[in-house]
């Protein structure tokens, strides 16, 4: 499915923009995103945040994790993970935010220090190391 056509199902989006050097990603009020690093290509990823609580989402994975999930039962439901990043400090440079990567499920969750998710991102299977790499993530 490429953007234009899920932007025709689900509604169309609040924004569509590409500030990430070669990347298009269109984005929902109610928290939804979705990206390509090609236009008219498949989608390379599905990403939902604590938005879609204001919207009555109640989106989980097949293991029960969604925006709220603490991260101790994110690790109980899929194990070790392939890369785990600090993405965000405090002004005090003490670890705020934390991307935690499963790359052999497509799945991607950040939490924040207080071990809470607020982002699920879904991604094909063994594509993370090249899609976090273009954001410039690297492990």
């Amino acid at each position: 499915m490429t953007l234009d056509e899920l932007a025709r199902i689900v509604q169309p989006p609040s924004f569509k923009y590409a500030s990430i050097p070669g990347w298009t990603v269109i984005s929902w009020d109610n928290g939804l995103a979705a990206g390509t690093r090609r236009r008219n290509s498949r989608v390379e990823y599905l990403s939902i945040s604590e938005e879609s609580l204001l919207f009555g989402s109640t989106f989980k994975t097949d293991q029960g994790i969604g925006i709220g999930s603490s991260k101790d039962r994110v690790a109980k439901a899929y194990g070790s993970p392939t890369a785990s990043i600090v993405t965000g400090y405090s002004p005090w440079r003490l670890p705020r935010n934390f991307l935690v990567i499963y790359d052999s499920v497509g799945l991607a969750v950040e939490h924040r220090y207080n071990g809470k998710v607020f982002n699920l991102t879904v991604l094909r299977p063994g594509s993370a190391r090249d899609m976090y790499a273009s954001l410039g993530y690297s492990w």
